[in-house]
């Protein structure tokens, strides 16, 4: 699993879970990074400002010489501190939420079944059709096994 470690989405998915977060990573290097990697991600799905949201922005903040701390760092460190480890507690973290749901979400496919149904149609013929269910599902895995 030594490449799973490596790939943003994998990091993304166990850093967003809230059973997960740091625990599995060991060194202070590799929290910084997946910090980063999660930070640079909801950086990315943030919604930029109106133009009135700026102007105001930007005159009240002309002369503002203090060191701005993103939301996105904000929201991070709340998740990190947060104790809760259920998935309920992404609702007070919407931002991690939309990370979580983005990497964490199995995507639906019929495939496998289609082609189960295929293999089933070649095997329970017109002159097999008084074959046992349990006779048939044997047949099957033979015919899929038989592949391998």
């Amino acid at each position: 699993f030594g490449y799973c470690f490596d790939s943003d989405d994998y990091v993304l998915a166990s850093v967003s879970h809230p059973a997960f977060k740091f625990a599995w990573l060991k060194g202070d290097a590799e929290k910084c990074r997946a910090r980063q990697k999660l930070s640079a991600r909801i950086a990315m799905n943030s919604f930029p400002r109106s133009n009135s949201q700026v102007d105001s922005a930007l005159g009240n903040e002309l002369f503002n010489f203090e060191e701005n701390d993103s939301p996105t760092k904000d929201e991070v460190d709340l998740y990190l501190c947060d104790k809760d480890k259920t998935i309920g507690m992404l609702d007070r973290h919407p931002a991690i939420k939309n990370v979580f749901l983005r990497y964490n979400t199995a995507l639906p496919s019929s495939a496998p079944v289609e082609r189960l149904f295929s293999a089933a149609s070649l095997v329970l013929t017109a002159r097999r059709n008084r074959l046992s269910d349990k006779l048939l599902e044997y047949l099957l895995l033979l015919k899929i096994y038989k592949k391998l």
